[in-house]
């Protein structure tokens, strides 16, 4: 789905490079210019790549690839994944449970400042009511709604670090 949604260069395709990043958050959580290294130490296909592309993996395409997904239409795309699962998995859609938690940063972010960036609103990482008490970092917001039914996520949002959890139950 996601090769026919973002842009790829002849090199190694967008949505390898993504979910190689993904493969890495689940597993290790390396920082983006180790991840290159710790491919290397899985059989290619482990990880969703073919033989010749693991090779080709680094930091700068990363962050390519961060950067086309950022700029793509990542709602329909979230979508159209959250149809499909519905549809094929026979979700039912009755009824969702919502919860949220904060993110924390530490150090400065000077460019989420909420202002937007090639043509999209950014996110402001900010003080405000931080769920596991660290009142000295900054923060985003995150909302996820899950289908009662096994769980499924179907809607997240991420906020500014000061928006009030109460209302993001009623969107």
């Amino acid at each position: 789905m996601l090769s026919e949604r973002m842009e790829s260069s002849n090199y190694i395709p967008t949505y390898s490079c993504l979910l190689v990043l993904l493969r890495n958050l689940i597993l290790e959580r390396e920082p983006v210019y180790g991840i290159a290294e710790w491919s290397k130490q899985f059989e290619p296909s482990m990880i969703g790549l073919l033989p010749d592309l693991v090779n080709r993996i680094n930091d700068d395409r990363i962050g390519r690839s961060l950067d086309l997904l950022y700029d793509s239409d990542r709602g329909s795309i979230l979508t159209e994944l959250v149809v499909r699962i519905v549809r094929d998995f026979h979700i039912s859609m009755e009824e969702f449970h919502n919860d949220s938690t904060t993110i924390t940063f530490s150090g400065n972010y000077s460019e989420a400042d909420g202002l937007v960036k090639r043509g999209k609103e950014s996110l402001k990482i900010t003080h405000g009511h931080n769920k596991d008490h660290r009142q000295d970092l900054k923060q985003l917001l995150w909302t996820l709604t899950v289908s009662a039914d096994h769980s499924v996520p179907v809607h997240y949002m991420a906020l500014d670090g000061n928006t009030a959890d109460t209302d993001t139950h009623i969107d």
